[in-house]
């Protein structure tokens, strides 16, 4: 035993470049594993903290739901700034008759899209009818300006018959039954702007070629002109 442990001791080990890079009289766990152990604490309290943010920010949310939460009063006066509100805004009427060329499934799309959609089609899509449409303008300067469509003016207060701007006449005259101005079609539309939307291989109908009514033909089939044609809508109501 004592001749083999002289011979170990007398022997030369070959170095490489792994062997050489290795400390035999060093041991490393004590400094490197607390290291490692720091690097892990630190991170799980980054977790901690970044879930005990995330928890913060939803009691945040709840009280501001809860804040915000169903309260009568706001109710009350959130209803009568939007009827404040719509009191002023310039109201275009449409005819009630679904045979009418425009009517409140495709109101939005002719008069803000300027392209004629059937109303057929639109139905077909499962568009729900709805009671009242809001659409904004964009004029030069870029102003927004909103318009509503109704096809039941006969709900409009006095203050809202004032925001009447445009009716699109439809022929027979029980539409204006009910109306201001006595229902009268001419006295109607001394105050308000009238228009006739038709098919332009259809002959006018007879009222309307006796009223002050802009006329405005739509083509069957080249749908590429309804935007020039529908843009005079516009035009004659900024006149």
């Amino acid at each position: 035993m004592d001749l083999t442990k002289e011979v170990v001791s007398r022997e030369l080990q070959w170095r490489t470049r792994t062997t050489i890079m290795e400390a035999l009289s060093k041991n490393f766990a004590k400094s490197i594993f607390p290291l490692f152990q720091a690097i892990r604490a630190r991170e799980e309290e980054k977790v901690v903290a970044e879930e005990a943010l995330l928890l913060s920010d939803s009691s945040d949310l709840l009280k501001a739901l809860g804040r915000t939460g169903y309260n009568r009063y706001d109710q009350e006066r959130f209803r009568k700034e939007e009827a404040l509100l719509a009191s002023r805004t310039p109201v275009i009427v449409i005819p009630a008759t679904g045979n009418s060329l425009i009517t409140m499934y495709n109101a939005k799309e002719i008069l803000k899209d300027l392209r004629f959609v059937s109303t057929e089609h639109i139905k077909l899509t499962g568009v729900r009818r709805e009671n009242e449409i809001l659409i904004h303008r964009q004029k030069e300067g870029a102003t927004s300006v909103p318009y509503r469509i109704i096809d039941n003016p006969l709900k409009l207060n006095e203050e809202e018959w004032d925001r009447v701007v445009a009716v699109f006449v439809h022929g027979p005259a029980w539409q204006f039954k009910g109306w201001p101005w006595n229902g009268n079609p001419t006295e109607i539309f001394g105050k308000v702007c009238a228009f006739h939307l038709k098919w332009d291989d259809v002959k006018l109908e007879g009222n309307v070629s006796r009223w002050a009514v802009n006329i405005i033909a739509l083509s069957r089939t080249k749908r590429h002109l309804d935007r020039a044609n529908l843009l005079k809508f516009w035009e004659t109501l900024d006149r």
